[in-house]
């Protein structure tokens, strides 16, 4: 007897209008987490759209799909407006103010320059820049992560060291449960296990035959699961962090969306991103250059392939 099993491949966005006119943005399980010091909101009309990590008190690094999408006609639409974005640090709750928050307007988006994300396949080199027209202010509830190293060589030594036993999490905001509209206001943080490549693609591959031709290493990627098996990061997680060890290693990117949610996540490595951040770092970054700029997201599924089992 052939069953049809639908595979999606998900993009993690926040704020999305799609064609259900939702804001999709959650973690699904996870436990409300405390102030974690380098971790925004990256708000779009006001409302949550990605997550980000503050590298300087100015630069914040997030995916570059937070930027790109598609419209209900499978149409690349952008935008070039940084005043309808702000970045919030500092307070978990999305919903009331506090004395020890701090937002600040957007000067720039940079993409990193092998970053694609077009078509029915899954982004490559999915990391982003985003640049603040001031700093953001040292406090308590506000800090930069050091990057364990500038060097690429040696980060990936170090990711070398990740295994399945090392503790590692992710962070977001969102809701709680799969398919309401209700949106939870506070951070979440999911325990997370690394997955080796050689798994990672053999399970994605198991939903999607397209994965016997991408090659996730080669793009740039890392993959994760959540520790209990009904937990996962959904929409608006988007360029939130992978943390192993205390060291930020990934950028959350996308995962195959299956109804037990067993599914590994995949990151974008911050291995990829030093080279090319290292170049820009202390550079002025004009916001006006329209070379730099990305783009605005309409819908948020994709679907992939059927695929027909016995």
């Amino acid at each position: 007897m052939a069953v049809q099993l639908t595979a999606k491949l998900l993009f993690l966005f926040g704020y999305v209008v799609n064609v259900l006119g939702n804001n999709d943005s959650k973690v699904i399980g996870g436990e409300l987490a405390p102030v974690i010091p380098f971790i925004v909101s990256v708000q779009q009309y006001l409302e949550h759209h990605c997550g980000g990590s503050l590298l300087t008190l100015s630069n914040v690094l997030l995916a570059c799909h937070c930027f790109s999408g598609f419209n209900i006609y499978q149409k690349m639409v952008n935008v070039t407006n940084t005043k309808i974005f702000r970045v919030v640090a500092g307070h978990t709750d999305l919903e009331t103010k506090s004395k020890y928050q701090q937002i600040r307007e957007v000067k720039s988006f940079l993409k990193h320059p092998r970053c694609w994300f077009g078509g029915r396949d899954p982004p490559k080199y999915d990391l982003a820049l985003i640049v603040t027209k001031s700093s953001f202010r040292t406090s308590a509830n506000v800090k930069e992560i050091k990057l364990y190293s500038m060097n690429k060589k040696s980060l990936e030594e170090r990711f070398a060291r990740i295994t399945e036993k090392t503790d590692c999490w992710t962070a977001g905001w969102g809701m709680t449960v799969k398919g309401s509209d209700e949106t939870s206001r506070y951070l979440k943080i999911l325990k997370l296990r690394f997955v080796p490549y050689s798994k990672c693609r053999s399970m994605m591959l198991s939903l999607d035959p397209r994965f016997k031709t991408i090659d996730i290493f080669k793009n740039g990627q890392i993959c994760a699961q959540a520790v209990k098996k009904f937990d996962i990061i959904y929409g608006g997680d988007s360029g939130g962090p992978l943390v192993c060890d205390g060291q930020l290693v990934g950028v959350s990117s996308y995962f195959l969306l299956r109804t037990d949610n067993d599914m590994p996540i995949v990151f974008a490595k911050v291995s990829e991103f030093t080279e090319w951040y290292g170049g820009i770092a202390h550079r002025s970054v004009d916001s006006s250059a329209p070379v730099q700029q990305i783009g605005l997201v309409f819908l948020v599924m994709i679907n992939l392939v059927e695929i027909e089992t016995l």
